[in-house]
């Protein structure tokens, strides 16, 4: 493993961590409404504990699942883990009842899902160090090197050579000029 999927290995290890807790939370609420359903039973009949058994147990179910779909492919680097613990993360941050750390939870973590260094880690489509380059810090994909550009008659936009409309001032692209 080189440097730079190390980088990304310990940048999604509070992600995994949020994995665990969701996983953990999502069970205890699920234990609540399995014990909830026998209540129900008790009081109003079988109907209604069975409706409520089911109700948590494909809402709470289904969470348990998505949150272990998402720890699986952190684990294998798989590249499904990015979308699979977005819905994660935004699930835990609402389910977690206090509104301002559930939000700033899902804004430092949501920026390290759309970090190169974590893409490269996964195997993300599209992201390899051997098919990208280095520039100002950031990595751009070698056909973006490639493309030739020009620049707008009108405004003075820097776009792409095959361009017909700037994509700032929206001017058709006239060479007659």
């Amino acid at each position: 493993m080189n440097s730079n999927e190390e980088i990304g290995r310990k940048k999604i290890v509070g992600l995994r961590v949020i994995a665990i807790l969701s996983i953990i939370l999502y069970s205890l609420i699920l234990l609540s409404g399995i014990f909830s359903s026998f209540d129900e039973a008790y009081y109003y009949g079988v109907d209604s504990g069975l409706g409520v058994f089911f109700i948590y147990l494909i809402f709470f179910g289904g969470f348990i699942a998505l949150s272990t779909i998402g720890l699986i492919g952190f684990n294998t680097k798989r590249s499904y883990a990015i979308p699979v613990n977005r819905a994660v993360l935004i699930l835990f941050s609402f389910w977690i009842g206090i509104i301002p750390i559930g939000l700033i939870l899902l804004l430092i973590f949501w920026s390290r899902l759309k970090d190169n260094d974590v893409k490269i880690y996964l195997n993300y489509p599209g992201f390899s160090y051997s098919s990208q380059i280095k520039k100002n810090n950031y990595l751009v994909p070698q056909d973006e090197k490639q493309k030739n550009y020009k620049y707008c008659y009108f405004c003075g936009e820097k776009i792409p050579e095959e361009a017909i409309f700037c994509k700032k001032c929206g001017k058709k692209q006239n060479k007659s000029l």
